[in-house]
């Protein structure tokens, strides 16, 4: 029988009965339903706890930020409430300087972030990657991997890549 879980058919249930009697095909169907219902109800719960993780975190966030009180206090805010909220190994903020073609330099950083002092430090806001291309179009970015990030810009990606991130994201 089948089993219909979140109006998607997504299993089967089956009994073998001793004999194909009506009332043994009547029983049959209700258990099939009962399951039904306790794997929506199941469902329905796991959903209601990941909402329930989804807010909690937005009111840590949000809590985090409240307390700035300087440009300064926002920014240490976004990167360390955030990070930590979200379970971030690593986060890191930075600022365009002295212009639209001024120099990209990171203000506060937070957890796995290789060489502080390497080339990122400090950039030419023009150089290609992600961070131009977020300030450019003002679309995020999202990377499942590492490698994926990689790929998309094989000219910088490679130190990424090397450090093994499950998800990167630029925004």
């Amino acid at each position: 029988m089948p089993l219909n879980v979140r109006k998607k058919i997504d299993s089967a249930l089956v009994f073998t009965l001793e004999s194909d009697s009506d009332d043994d095909k009547a029983l049959a169907l209700a258990m099939a339903r009962q399951a039904e219902l306790a794997a929506e109800r199941c469902a329905l719960f796991r959903e209601e706890a990941a909402a329930r993780q989804r807010t909690a975190v937005l009111q840590t966030i949000t809590a985090g930020l409240a307390r700035a009180r300087t440009v300064d206090d926002a920014r240490a805010a976004a990167v360390d409430v955030v990070a930590e909220a979200l379970g971030c190994p690593g986060a890191w903020l930075g600022v365009v300087e002295g212009g639209v073609e001024g120099d990209f330099g990171l203000v506060r950083t937070k957890g796995k972030q290789g060489d502080p002092e390497s080339v990122w430090r400090r950039f030419p806001r023009t150089t290609p990657g992600p961070l131009k291309d977020v300030i450019d179009d003002g679309a995020a970015r999202y990377f499942e991997d590492g490698a994926a990030y990689a790929a998309a810009y094989p000219a910088i990606g490679g130190d990424i890549a090397r450090e093994g991130y499950e998800f990167v994201a630029f925004a």
